[in-house]
């Protein structure tokens, strides 16, 4: 694993600790992540929009009542946008 990945992997896990804890606060994170740059915006977006394209393509064994919303709506989105929508560009 290179450098890149583990840094993205690493990432990953720190969202999902920091998600763990009761009442985290999803407004806060929101808001907080429009204070930064722009660029920054835009690639975090493509990260959540990445995530929404895995979800939509899991197959029913690999998920449940637990995580089937999330599913069920990256499934609109992919089909409201398009699975080619799902990239943004880097500006």
């Amino acid at each position: 694993m290179n450098e890149r990945e583990e840094r993205a992997r690493e990432a990953a896990r720190h969202l999902a600790d920091a998600v763990n804890e009761m009442g985290f606060d999803v407004d806060v994170f929101a808001d907080e992540l429009l204070r930064q740059h722009r660029t920054l915006q835009q690639t975090a977006f493509g990260a959540f929009l990445a995530g929404v394209g895995r979800w939509a393509a899991l197959p029913p064994s690999h998920f449940d009542a637990r995580n089937e919303f999330t599913v069920e709506q990256s499934r609109k989105i992919v089909e409201a946008l398009g699975q080619y929508n799902l990239k943004v560009p880097f500006i």
